[in-house]
């Protein structure tokens, strides 16, 4: 897992699909894009950052869309990366 890989690192990340999806399919949560950027925002504010790790389906995510979006209108930095430059076997 990408997180587990970041946090070994020493890099403090927040990620909506590992720490919000299953609540949202436990809680039925729903998938209106706008309930989740209100959910998001306070967090994309707080953050000096994003990290997009170039996983299956990372292009068509309007989720990570939207995100770069906030992050590029708040100048600042998007770092793209793949699974391998995340170094060392899965954790």
């Amino acid at each position: 897992m990408a997180l587990a890989r970041l946090w070994k690192r020493g890099v403090l990340v927040f990620s909506p699909i590992a720490h919000s999806h299953c609540a949202a399919l436990c809680g039925d949560l729903g998938h209106d894009p706008d309930d989740w950027d209100r959910r998001n925002r306070p967090l994309m504010e707080a953050a000096g950052g994003m990290i997009v790790v170039k996983m299956l389906g990372w292009r068509a995510s309007d989720g990570v869309k939207r995100e770069v979006k906030v992050f590029d209108a708040a100048k600042k930095p998007v770092i793209f990366l793949t699974w391998d430059q995340l170094s060392g076997p899965p954790v």
